[in-house]
């Protein structure tokens, strides 16, 4: 069971409803386990006098919410806590932020690959095209023995099974890039 300790601590009281105040925590000790990992973070920022929502970055990306513990001074009032994997488009992003910029890059070569994917798929249904348009044999004027129209047959045979499987393999290889460049996109 995966276990994150994170640690506030605050130098003032409760802040007024504003924009939401960002902090960074820092690795404070890290304990790992054979199938999870215990990571005690700490932060300080000064809120001023009021309620504040407090956005705290750089926390780990896959944590059970449910061994998330949270402390502060005794004159702090914590009214909840929430976790996301989505705060680079809930709020104002850290155009420095690593995980920002891996992200960023992410998207970049996905859209490569989908492009040489999709370039991939169009040559393909052209190449099944030409093949569907040139199967045609006429009578005995064609000079064909049966042995040639049997190979002839298997050919066009194998190579459109080929040039089919080829098209689905791209359509779904197109799918699953689709899907996660979405993914991405949802991040930024």
């Amino acid at each position: 069971m995966k276990k994150i300790i994170i640690l506030l601590f605050f130098a003032s009281a409760v802040a007024f409803a504003q924009k939401p105040v960002f902090t960074t925590a820092k690795v404070k000790a890290t304990t790992v386990y054979f199938n999870a990992a215990e990571i005690t973070q700490t932060t300080s920022v000064t809120l001023p006098a009021g309620t504040s929502e407090l956005v705290i970055k750089n926390v780990v990306s896959y944590l059970n919410e449910g061994t998330v513990q949270i402390s502060a001074p005794e004159n702090l009032t914590i009214m909840s806590v929430q976790f996301t994997n989505d705060y680079i488009s809930e709020f104002e992003p850290d155009e420095t932020s690593p995980i920002i910029k891996k992200v960023r890059d992410s998207i970049k070569l996905i859209e490569k690959e989908l492009v040489l994917v999709v370039n991939q798929k169009a040559s393909e249904q052209k190449t099944l095209e030409l093949l569907d348009k040139n199967n045609q044999v006429y009578g005995e004027q064609s000079g064909l023995s049966v042995a040639e129209l049997m190979k002839m047959v298997d050919y066009y045979k194998a190579k459109r099974t080929e040039t089919a499987n080829a098209i689905n393999a791209f359509y779904t290889k197109e799918q699953k890039l689709n899907e996660k460049l979405n993914d991405l996109k949802k991040q930024t």
